[in-house]
């Protein structure tokens, strides 16, 4: 019985598919010391925040409509805009296509990574942006399931 089994199926599966993505993120970042981490090596909490999203293309997507669709995701970091100041707010948008071999993907093709300065822009972001609620409608018809979201803040344990 493998680990993933044992925690419930798909949800055991979907479990360490975000475990991993989060133990992946933290191994990327460089070691720091000191901190209010009790001696533990770990920084404050960031005022930033990870926004983490796994795709599930449809197989039988065409190749014209995935690179569409993943473009026009990585098209946020500008198409976003503040709605004060009118400039893009987003840091940073990076991605890929899934190339795990560990089997753990819950099916999902496409993980991407939103960095946002605040929590504050991340709300308006999911709640509010325009640009982000046409990209959903866009991005849902060619998805198999839906996405998985996870946030996070670094070293907010």
């Amino acid at each position: 019985m493998t680990r993933a089994s044992s925690i419930g199926g798909a949800t055991g599966i979907v479990f360490m598919v975000v475990l991993s993505l989060f133990l992946l993120l933290q191994l990327a970042r460089p070691s720091v010391s000191g901190g209010d981490g009790a001696g533990l090596g770990r920084a404050p909490v960031a005022d930033g925040v990870s926004h983490v999203v796994l795709f599930d293309f449809k197989s039988d997507i065409a190749g014209d409509d995935l690179h569409g669709a993943t473009s026009h995701m990585l098209d946020l970091a500008n198409n976003c805009l503040h709605p004060s100041t009118g400039k893009p707010y987003i840091k940073s948008i990076r991605g890929g296509k899934n190339n795990s071999p560990e089997g753990l993907s819950a099916d999902r093709t496409h993980a991407f990574i939103v960095e946002f300065e605040s929590l504050q822009d991340r709300d308006y972001y999911i709640e509010t942006d325009p640009a982000h609620k046409e990209f959903i409608q866009h991005v849902t018809p060619l998805l198999d399931t839906g996405a998985i979201v996870v946030d996070f803040q670094d070293n907010d344990f």
